[in-house]
């Protein structure tokens, strides 16, 4: 799962996020822990102070320093990669029931709706996994949101249950 976490650091007792084989430590922040049991590696994002990130297993480390802006993604190599400016809104737009997306691979667009929503998104056109995808979802239903996202790809969709199929729309535009 995915949660926010605003803490006010106290040397004395240290604040300490145990997830996926990884330590969030605060160290005087706000900062979002996303790990959800399908995705390989955890990713902590930084929306204010510094969050220290290692793996459990290397309590002793002081590991990597993350700063307002940056994502930090611990593989289950035990590496963490850096990445900066990050876009905060989408990383932090869930709390408020939104869905928030700013030139986001199709392929991770996916996976928060499959989240978000319940369903399970199929399509053929690997060349789609890389598409940058911008859109926002703010409290709509999924048939909206579906809807959008196939007339962002000109794509079509269909639905069977949790069921969702996308597929190469026929009509000329």
């Amino acid at each position: 799962g995915a949660a926010f976490f605003d803490v006010n650091h106290d040397a004395e007792k240290p604040f300490l996020v145990h997830a996926k084989g990884a330590i969030a430590e605060d160290l005087g922040t706000e900062f979002v822990v996303q790990a959800y049991p399908e995705d390989s590696s955890l990713v902590v994002v930084v929306a204010s102070g510094v969050v220290a990130l290692r793996p459990d297993e290397d309590a002793s480390s002081r590991g990597v320093a993350l700063t307002k802006g940056q994502l930090g993604r611990l593989a289950p190599s035990g590496l963490v990669s850096v990445a900066n400016d990050v876009d905060l809104d989408r990383w932090l737009a869930w709390r408020s029931g939104t869905l928030a997306f700013r030139r986001t691979p199709f392929s991770e667009v996916v996976s928060e709706i499959e989240r978000w929503y319940g369903v399970q998104i199929e399509y053929d056109n690997s060349s789609l996994a890389s598409v940058p995808t911008t859109a926002w979802f703010a409290d709509v239903p999924a048939e909206t949101a579906l809807g959008i996202l196939a007339q962002l790809l000109d794509v079509r969709y269909e639905r069977d249950g949790a069921r969702v199929v996308l597929s190469p729309n026929d009509s000329p535009r």
